[in-house]
């Protein structure tokens, strides 16, 4: 897209202007000097007005980005000084999960735009009976609600006789940051399972 310049917009406020001696086209009268005043405004008002289709559309929007990001209540995990293009990312992702399109491999491919490397494991169908035959691994229905992300991001914490007290986990997976974005990633449905890498 073409932006106009200042001088462009003059020559447009001039065309719109009804002809005569009253208003005269000369750049070096009074008249002409207080439309150059204005002309940098409206040279902007076109602009933005021409730019309108590209900022409504969040894989090419500039000046509104920050408007889908308060819409989506990011940043979220995303920090505040990430580049444009990872914001532009975010926002596409927290999108695509509004419309439910979403597969383990978008999932994987986020992460890699983050700079995470993962591997998501589903656990499968449920067992159902006539479907499973004799020697079948019997996989409870509540499978279809939790999926496994493993990565060497994640620090398996264990818990030390001495160290902790009453209430304490026995363990816990380190790594809040890339567990942040995979719960912004995720089905609303579905709850993961961190795992380290082997």
């Amino acid at each position: 897209m073409e932006l106009i310049t200042d001088d462009q917009a003059l020559d447009l406020l001039h065309a719109l202007q009804r002809p005569g001696t009253a208003l005269p086209t000369d750049r070096a009268s009074t008249w002409s000097r207080l439309l150059a005043s204005i002309a940098p405004e409206f040279a902007r008002a076109l602009n933005a007005a021409a730019s309108l289709p590209e900022e409504l559309d969040p894989f090419t929007t500039h000046e509104l980005l920050p408007k889908f990001e308060a819409s989506l209540l990011l940043p979220g995990c995303i920090p505040l000084e990430s580049s444009e293009e990872l914001r532009k990312q975010a926002v596409l992702h927290l999108l695509r999960r509004a419309n439910r399109n979403l597969t383990a491999q978008h999932i994987v491919d986020t992460a890699a735009a983050f700079g995470f490397v993962i591997q998501i494991n589903e656990f499968g169908d449920p067992s159902e009976c006539g479907d499973a035959v004799c020697g079948d691994t019997l996989t409870p229905e509540s499978v279809n609600y939790f999926f496994e992300v493993v990565s060497d991001e994640f620090e398996e914490v264990e818990a030390f006789c001495g160290a902790t007290v009453c209430g304490d986990p026995l363990g816990s997976i380190a790594g809040d940051e890339l567990q942040c974005l995979i719960n912004e990633l995720k089905p609303f449905h579905k709850t993961p399972v961190y795992v380290t890498a082997p």
